[in-house]
Protein backbone atom coordinates (compact mmCIF):
# COMPACT_ATOMS: atom_id res chain seq x y z
CA UNK A 1 0.00 0.00 0.00
CA UNK A 2 2.61 2.48 -0.87
CA UNK A 3 2.14 6.49 -1.14
CA UNK A 4 -1.54 6.02 0.03
CA UNK A 5 -3.04 8.96 2.18
CA UNK A 6 -5.89 8.52 4.59
CA UNK A 7 -8.43 11.22 5.21
CA UNK A 8 -11.06 11.27 8.00
CA UNK A 9 -14.30 10.43 7.03
CA UNK A 10 -16.40 10.15 9.52
CA UNK A 11 -16.70 8.94 12.97
CA UNK A 12 -18.85 6.16 13.33
CA UNK A 13 -22.19 7.32 15.19
CA UNK A 14 -24.02 4.24 15.18
CA UNK A 15 -24.21 0.87 13.30
CA UNK A 16 -25.77 -2.33 12.71
CA UNK A 17 -26.08 -5.37 10.73
CA UNK A 18 -28.60 -6.52 7.72
CA UNK A 19 -28.80 -9.45 5.95
CA UNK A 20 -26.20 -11.61 8.14
CA UNK A 21 -22.44 -10.15 7.25
CA UNK A 22 -23.54 -6.73 5.80
CA UNK A 23 -22.94 -3.82 8.00
CA UNK A 24 -24.19 -0.19 7.57
CA UNK A 25 -22.15 2.28 9.68
CA UNK A 26 -23.80 6.02 9.93
CA UNK A 27 -22.06 9.34 10.83
CA UNK A 28 -21.86 13.02 9.40
CA UNK A 29 -19.28 12.73 5.90
CA UNK A 30 -15.90 14.84 6.67
CA UNK A 31 -15.29 14.52 3.64
CA UNK A 32 -16.81 13.68 -0.43
CA UNK A 33 -17.00 9.97 -0.83
CA UNK A 34 -18.59 8.28 -3.65
CA UNK A 35 -19.69 4.24 -4.29
CA UNK A 36 -16.65 1.92 -4.85
CA UNK A 37 -14.27 3.89 -2.69
CA UNK A 38 -11.96 2.37 -0.30
CA UNK A 39 -12.29 3.07 3.85
CA UNK A 40 -10.36 2.18 6.69
CA UNK A 41 -12.03 1.11 10.07
CA UNK A 42 -10.26 -0.25 13.19
CA UNK A 43 -7.10 -1.22 10.77
CA UNK A 44 -9.17 -3.36 8.03
CA UNK A 45 -10.03 -1.96 4.47
CA UNK A 46 -13.96 -2.04 3.20
CA UNK A 47 -15.50 -1.25 -0.41
CA UNK A 48 -18.31 1.46 0.17
CA UNK A 49 -20.76 -1.37 -1.26
CA UNK A 50 -23.73 1.24 -1.38
CA UNK A 51 -24.93 4.99 0.61
CA UNK A 52 -28.53 6.07 1.62
CA UNK A 53 -28.82 9.73 2.94
CA UNK A 54 -30.65 10.39 6.21
CA UNK A 55 -34.10 9.94 3.70
CA UNK A 56 -33.21 6.86 3.19
CA UNK A 57 -32.72 7.42 -0.79
CA UNK A 58 -30.14 5.34 -2.01
CA UNK A 59 -27.22 7.74 -3.67
CA UNK A 60 -24.02 6.97 -5.24
CA UNK A 61 -22.09 10.28 -4.09
CA UNK A 62 -21.91 12.30 -1.08
CA UNK A 63 -20.68 15.24 -0.24
CA UNK A 64 -19.27 16.64 2.95
CA UNK A 65 -21.67 17.48 5.83
CA UNK A 66 -24.42 14.86 4.36
CA UNK A 67 -25.57 12.52 7.23
CA UNK A 68 -25.04 8.97 5.43
CA UNK A 69 -25.13 5.47 5.82
CA UNK A 70 -22.61 3.54 4.39
CA UNK A 71 -23.30 -0.24 3.21
CA UNK A 72 -20.02 -2.62 3.72
CA UNK A 73 -20.44 -6.27 2.74
CA UNK A 74 -19.30 -8.87 4.42
CA UNK A 75 -18.06 -7.03 7.71
CA UNK A 76 -18.29 -8.40 10.91
CA UNK A 77 -20.04 -6.64 13.35
CA UNK A 78 -16.90 -7.15 16.33
CA UNK A 79 -14.88 -4.97 14.19
CA UNK A 80 -17.12 -1.82 15.00
CA UNK A 81 -17.76 0.48 17.55
CA UNK A 82 -19.44 3.83 18.19
CA UNK A 83 -16.97 6.49 18.03
CA UNK A 84 -14.11 4.58 15.35
CA UNK A 85 -12.84 6.71 12.78
CA UNK A 86 -13.96 5.78 8.71
CA UNK A 87 -11.22 6.82 6.89
CA UNK A 88 -11.01 7.52 3.10
CA UNK A 89 -8.15 6.03 1.54
CA UNK A 90 -6.61 6.93 -1.65
CA UNK A 91 -4.30 4.82 -2.83
CA UNK A 92 -1.85 5.06 -6.11
CA UNK A 93 -1.44 0.93 -5.70
CA UNK A 94 -4.55 -1.90 -5.95
CA UNK A 95 -5.70 -2.29 -2.23
CA UNK A 96 -6.32 -6.18 -1.06
CA UNK A 97 -10.07 -5.47 0.18
CA UNK A 98 -11.03 -7.34 3.39
CA UNK A 99 -13.59 -9.15 1.73
CA UNK A 100 -11.56 -11.04 -0.86
CA UNK A 101 -9.18 -12.81 1.94
CA UNK A 102 -12.31 -14.69 2.84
Amino acid sequence: MANEQKNLLMKIEDFYQIYGKDIIVNGVLEETVRKGDTVLINGLTYIVDGMEDQVYRIIEKAEAGSRVGILLKNADVANFQVGYDVLLVNATEEMVDVNKQK
